[in-house]
């Protein structure tokens, strides 16, 4: 069976080679048309998402509420119906292709493109019945670990389960992974099913509208042989890419080292790497489409007894439709060279020149001294930082003091609610020994005691962390840094923009910063802010460069590792949020030492390996 199948995709392989032109142009057509229709669409939603937080932009939960709203979850069923049926048009376009090629008569591009558009409305409605199938499915599943949730890891902070990994929490992770075994199982066996009913929509008109249940009699008794050879393309479609990035790097590393002394032609390399990356990357992606596709329809030809399931004699044959001529070649070549030329330089004007990044210290040297206390700021300014970050909540009775979660159990294995809490009880708790025996007796600050102990050392970023029960935060943390006279050494920032605009409000000069998540809809860049404080996941150049052009400063967190912290530092972000500061400051030291190409390299080596 294994020689079978390997055979199986060794042909498809052989008949993707032969009709590449084909389907290189369709696929490529193909996504520049779906590209035009879900842009709209799909910027429509955005901006009502937008529209109704009555902000610019919007990030954290607001996103979630909009989503489990009717206007929120009908928007997204029909991003979602849309998509899955535009992958399926560009499947039925290539699929036709793999028939033309399996039947020895080429089938034009556009006859496929238009053969696809005929049957836009069966696509639609095959997209439409699988999206409602998977949520179905996967309700069920959502709504059994929602209520394991509430049952079993609502108790305390969800921060307090996730670190410490207590037995409730193991078993609701244990019983959610056989829940998502079993989803996955009943995924699997649908989706061999009804693998043939795109096939059964596009070559046979008989069974058009009952795609679904032909592909499921078609499919029966042939499951295992179906799995078996799908399963066997899978691992070579995920070897492939695997291989061909480690050999595409290592070869490109060589070239580069022989170029460290001649930045011309550095330049020129990366380029020329970059734009190789793109086009390898791009030809696996197609060929992965284009012999699915081939398997597929060979399946589906060889259990289908109908004699002639496809009208060929109304679709425009040819034989050869794309011979690049030899002056085309050398016409493609120069471009490809002044296209390495000029994204060399980009790459080297936005890498290459050390930047001024300030390392914020997250809760303090969280790494090595319990977050959030005393000791943490402490070695926080040993380790070179420029700020130190703190979690600031209030007390029963009003005291602000600095902790992260809701409650005490992460930290000292109390159950107690912050807000719950009066600072008489507070000042007993230990938090130091949990951390490590070295640290035992250290206690939760007071904001006041931080301050204090900060001043003249380092500055301050305070984020302001909203449960729900807060009294007067942003008043009380504002009247707190005008006491101590440490307005210009003292910045706010929180994920609650309401809390951001009541700084603004209350105190227009203390510096004020939104913290944005990985998930943000809109322009960050426009918010009523000073400086935003964002998930690397969404840190990229053009983000950087409007916020500069708006005058704002950008803060990514949480950077750790080496290859993370380096290729920021190149970006130009202005400051570093870390649990480590004394690594980002060695960093920063080790980069001040180097030459333009050094950096360069350095930059370029970590950007082939994201």
């Amino acid at each position: 069976m294994l020689q079978t199948n390997l055979k199986k995709i060794i042909n498809a392989y052989k008949l993707f080679q032969q009709g590449f032109p084909q389907f290189f142009i369709a696929d490529l057509l193909f996504k520049i048309i779906a590209f035009v229709l879900l842009t709209p669409i799909t910027s429509w939603l955005l901006q009502t998402i937008v529209n109704r937080s009555d902000n610019t932009a919007v990030s954290n939960t607001d996103i979630i509420n909009f989503l489990l709203s009717p206007t929120g979850t009908l928007g997204l069923l029909t991003i979602l119906t849309l998509t899955l049926g535009i992958l399926f048009a560009n499947q039925s376009v290539l699929q036709i292709i793999a028939f033309g090629q399996l039947k020895k008569r080429p089938i034009h591009y556009f006859t496929a493109l238009k053969h696809t558009a005929t049957h836009a409305s069966n696509l639609l409605k095959l997209g439409t019945t699988f999206i409602l199938t998977i949520l179905l499915t996967l309700l069920p599943v959502a709504l059994t670990v929602a209520l394991l949730y509430r049952r079993n890891l609502s108790q305390y902070d969800i921060n307090y389960y996730l670190d410490l990994t207590p037995p409730e929490f193991q078993q609701v992770v244990l019983i959610t992974l056989f829940l998502l075994v079993i989803l996955l199982a009943v995924w699997l066996y649908l989706g061999i099913a009804w693998l043939f009913a795109l096939p059964n929509i596009l070559f046979s008109p008989q069974r058009r509208s009952q795609a679904l249940p032909h592909s499921y009699q078609l499919a029966r008794n042939n499951r295992w042989s179906i799995a078996q050879l799908l399963g066997l393309w899978l691992l070579i479609n995920t070897l492939i890419p695997l291989l061909t990035t480690i050999i595409s790097q290592q070869i490109s590393t060589r070239l580069l080292a022989t170029a460290t002394d001649r930045l011309p032609l550095l330049i020129l390399i990366m380029g020329g790497t970059l734009i190789t990356f793109f086009i390898i990357s791009y030809l696996i992606s197609l060929a992965t489409s284009a012999i699915t596709a081939i398997l597929i329809v060979h399946l589906h030809q060889e259990l289908t007894t109908e004699p002639e399931p496809f009208p060929l004699h109304d679709v425009y044959i040819t034989k050869d439709v794309w011979r690049p001529t030899q002056r085309l070649l050398w016409l493609i070549l120069p471009l490809a060279l002044l296209l390495s030329g000029a994204l060399g330089i980009t790459l080297a004007q936005n890498l290459s020149q050390p930047r001024l990044v300030t390392i914020t210290a997250h809760r303090g040297s969280s790494a090595v001294a319990p977050p959030n206390t005393i000791a943490a700021l402490h070695q926080a300014i040993a380790d070179g930082a420029d700020y130190v970050e703190v979690d600031v909540q209030e007390t029963s009775d009003g005291v602000l003091i600095l902790n992260h979660d809701s409650d005490y159990m992460l930290r000292a294995g109390i159950p107690q609610a912050v807000a719950d809490t009066p600072y008489a009880v507070v000042q007993q708790i230990e938090v130091g020994s949990r951390f490590d025996e070295a640290f035992r007796g250290e206690g939760v600050p007071t904001l006041a005691q931080l301050l204090d102990e900060a001043h003249g050392h380092v500055k301050v970023a305070i984020e302001l962390k909203y449960y729900g029960r807060d009294e007067d935060l942003a008043g009380r943390v504002v009247n707190l840094i005008r006491e101590k006279g440490m307005e210009d050494d003292v910045i706010i920032m929180s994920l609650n923009y309401a809390a951001t605009q009541e700084i603004k409000q209350l105190a227009p000069d203390i510096t004020v910063g939104f913290l944005a998540s990985a998930i943000t809809i809109g322009e960050l860049t426009t918010l009523n802010v000073d400086f935003l404080a964002v998930s690397a996941a969404i840190a990229t150049p053009s983000l950087l460069d409007s916020a500069h052009n708006n005058n704002m400063p950008l803060f990514v967190w949480t950077l750790n590792e080496k290859e993370d912290i380096s290729p920021f530092i190149s970006m130009g972000v202005d400051s570093i949020i870390t649990d480590y500061p004394n690594r980002v400051r060695e960093i920063k030291e080790e980069r001040a030492a180097m030459n333009d190409a050094e950096r360069l390299l350095l930059d370029f080596s970590y950007l082939l390996t994201r």
